[in-house]
């Protein structure tokens, strides 16, 4: 029964680990890094059936097929194959890097949520991470001269980035750099990643100016040369004007849900 109850322990944290801490509720949280994650990470976000890890340059995508580990039979075939629960586990990992971009930016948060979380590790109490923090957004600033970008929750509840290019900002120094994923391609103004699991897409960029106090359209779209993407403007743009740029992100995955499963991780049975 030890053997078992360690088994399904790692279960849970698998089940934690890649699954959404939002629930049911379509919101994305931004968590610092207080020593629960490795040092170059500085937050973390859970998204479908996986985590997005913020670096100084980059974000590292790491997805898991949670479903498959959850499946009855899972428990008995690991036994049958003399491997673990973690080898068992498939996953896939890709980066997109800001090329070219600032190596210190400062990197700001806001919107704090009233949820803390807490990482319990052994039973050495000194070891343990508590009221660790929570936001609603984190902005890049200066990531690229005179240039933010900004991570966040969409009005319809999906992952959104925002890039905004302040009055001398050169639109053509944004490059995003995609390494890791098994094929990258535009399809109708989208930007298509497919990984070993899921398929990610960036859907066509909206971007505007905000003139007179109108918020006034700039027609835009993405350049893709090999696995660097940036943008074009093809009727140009007021550039004594701040420009924002504002694609949203969607996970469509056969790889696992969204919603949280805590439930699996309590029961004993005869396994």
């Amino acid at each position: 029964m030890q053997k078992t109850l360690c088994v399904k322990l790692f279960f849970c944290f698998i089940i934690y680990a890649f699954s959404s801490y939002a629930g049911g509720i379509n919101t994305y949280t931004f968590i610092e890094n207080k020593g629960q994650l490795p040092a170059n990470v500085l937050y973390s976000a859970s998204v479908e059936s996986g985590k997005i890890y913020f670096e100084k340059n980059c974000l590292t995508y790491d997805f898991a097929d949670v479903e498959s580990i959850l499946h009855p039979h899972t428990k008995l075939e690991i036994r049958s194959k003399n491997i673990s629960a973690r080898q068992y586990l498939k996953r896939h990992t890709y980066k997109v890097y800001f090329e070219g971009a600032n190596n210190n930016p400062d990197i700001k948060t806001s919107q704090p949520t009233e949820t803390k979380y807490n990482y319990f590790y052994g039973k050495d109490e000194s070891k343990w991470i508590i009221k660790v923090k929570a936001y609603g957004r984190i902005t890049y600033t200066n990531i690229y001269k005179n240039i933010s970008a900004a991570y966040y929750t969409s009005s319809n509840q999906t992952l959104k980035y925002d890039l905004t290019l302040l009055p001398g900002a050169n639109a053509t120094d944004i490059k995003l750099k995609y390494e890791g994923v098994n094929a990258i391609h535009l399809a109708d103004g989208n930007l298509i990643i497919t990984t070993s699991l899921n398929q990610v897409t960036e859907q066509k960029p909206y971007a505007y100016q905000v003139i007179n106090s109108r918020k006034v359209s700039v027609p835009c779209k993405y350049v893709l040369a090999g696995n660097i993407l940036s943008f074009s403007f093809p009727e140009s743009y007021n550039k004594r004007l701040p420009l924002i740029i504002d694609p949203e992100i969607i996970f469509s995955t056969y790889s696992g849900s969204k919603a949280d499963n805590f439930g699996f991780c309590a029961a004993y049975d005869k396994y």
